[in-house]
């Protein structure tokens, strides 16, 4: 936790420096984890909360007499017009006016601080698991915190008889069934951004039919948190607490890789075991 504030205010006091080197040199931590914890546990990305302060210290310099172009360039904008429209999302004025009204606005400081709860019972193993295929459909979709995403739902009903034979011939890897996967996330924190989401198989084959997609997955440690309950809720809750609860204090970091699900659909809805694959390294 000391090493995570260090950072905040490094960050928050050197605007303009390479955040994921500084993250990596304060924490000791990967860039991918950090701003994954981050999101979950501030509700927004780092990407926004530096921006704010960015914008923040704009408003200081626009009321000390700096252009709006001047202050623009500074920021970081290539024009004077995407750095108006962001200020004004941002102070909710056009910047402009800024120095007649003497309007004066700062953004939030976090700090993270250790709390003790038990709100989610974390069962979990850790499994080293040599390289492996995801074998399924996929979409791009929006990113959905509660309930099941319609745009998921769309894409399993879309699923020809032919793709189900082919991912059943090829799921020859636990749990031996469907899985979920997502990948490519624009930003895991902010709901209704894009990510990819793949409906499929864990395989050792490198080639599929029925016009399956194929993605390598290299040999890495998984952290799988089992959770039993109503369903999508307890999944969902689980979720978070991996954020909030288990990474700070495991002495893991996450890796960049497929986040996996597995959901026992025979159970019925309201007492169905669901699994939560993360890829996890030693921290430091």
């Amino acid at each position: 936790m000391q090493h995570f504030n260090e950072l905040l205010i490094y960050l928050e006091r050197h605007l303009d420096d390479p955040v994921d080197s500084a993250i990596a040199r304060i924490t000791g931590t990967s860039a991918y984890h950090f701003r994954h914890m981050f999101g979950y546990l501030a509700g927004t990305s780092l990407t926004v909360y530096l921006k704010w302060h960015r914008l923040a210290r704009a408003n200081a310099q626009l009321r000390n007499g700096k252009t709006v172009l001047e202050v623009a360039m500074d920021a970081g904008y290539q024009s004077a017009e995407g750095f108006s429209r962001a200020y004004q999302e941002w102070h909710g004025m056009m910047p402009s006016v800024v120095a007649s009204q003497d309007a004066v606005k700062t953004a939030p400081s976090f700090r993270f601080q250790l709390t003790i709860k038990g709100e989610t019972s974390m069962e979990y193993q850790l499994k080293e698991l040599p390289a492996f295929n995801l074998m399924g459909v996929t979409a791009r979709v929006p990113l959905q915190f509660e309930g099941e995403n319609p745009v998921i739902t769309e894409l399993a009903q879309s699923i020809t008889a032919d793709q189900q034979n082919a991912m059943h011939m090829y799921a020859d890897l636990e749990p031996h069934g469907i899985i979920n996967a997502d990948f490519d996330a624009e930003d895991y924190t902010k709901e209704d951004s894009q990510l990819i989401h793949m409906i499929g198989v864990r395989s050792t084959h490198s080639e599929a039919e029925a016009g399956l997609t194929v993605i390598a997955v290299p040999a890495l440690t998984w952290a799988i948190f089992t959770s039993r309950g109503p369903f999508p809720e307890t999944m969902q809750a689980t979720w978070a607490a991996t954020a909030s609860q288990w990474l700070p204090d495991s002495g893991y970091e996450l890796v960049e890789a497929p986040q996996i699900s597995h959901i026992d659909y025979s159970q019925p809805v309201d007492n169905r075991t669901t699994e939560i694959w993360l890829a996890v390294r030693k921290r430091g």
